[in-house]
């Protein structure tokens, strides 16, 4: 099971050890479905196929790496009660 400081740890540690995306833009950290994922702040603009391809944003590498899984956590826990 996770506890708040072992939460607060990783995400701590993902924004010390990736403040920036390959690309050079900031990494930030963002929430989908019970999980804390490190992405690159460009992931979340809404940008055309064209200008995606003039910024070379199909070969870029953006970062995106998974920080905490809650929902995992919460599946543990309830096996645990079972």
């Amino acid at each position: 099971m996770t506890d708040n400081y072992q939460v607060l740890a990783s995400i701590e540690a993902a924004q010390h050890d990736t403040p920036f995306c390959a690309c050079g833009a900031p990494a930030v950290l963002v929430g989908h479905d019970r999980n804390v994922w490190l992405e690159c702040s460009t992931l979340g603009e809404h940008r055309s196929a064209l200008r995606r391809l003039l910024a070379l944003d199909l070969v870029a590498d953006h970062t995106r790496r998974l920080v905490v899984d809650l929902a995992a956590d919460d599946a543990m826990r309830l096996e645990a009660a079972a």
